[in-house]
């Protein structure tokens, strides 16, 4: 599936969804600047995927969004 039909299927737009993207993005990285020590240890704990991989998941999403494929 084309994330053009992703987004008519969702009935949204592709700046809706980079907003709510963005707003996500803002939120781990203010919980990282905000709790520093915790976020490196929930980072370091062995989990399969860490609170890193999700902004790093995210920021790729956002750039696949502004690429418009």
């Amino acid at each position: 599936m084309v994330i053009n039909r992703a987004l008519e299927i969702d009935q949204t737009c592709g700046g809706e969804v980079l907003q709510t993207l963005n707003e996500i993005l803002e939120q781990l990285q203010n919980f990282k600047a905000q709790h520093p020590q915790v976020f490196r240890h929930l980072c370091t704990t062995g989990a399969d995927v860490t609170l890193a991989d999700a902004i790093a998941a995210v920021q790729a999403a956002t750039d696949y969004l502004l690429e418009g494929k």
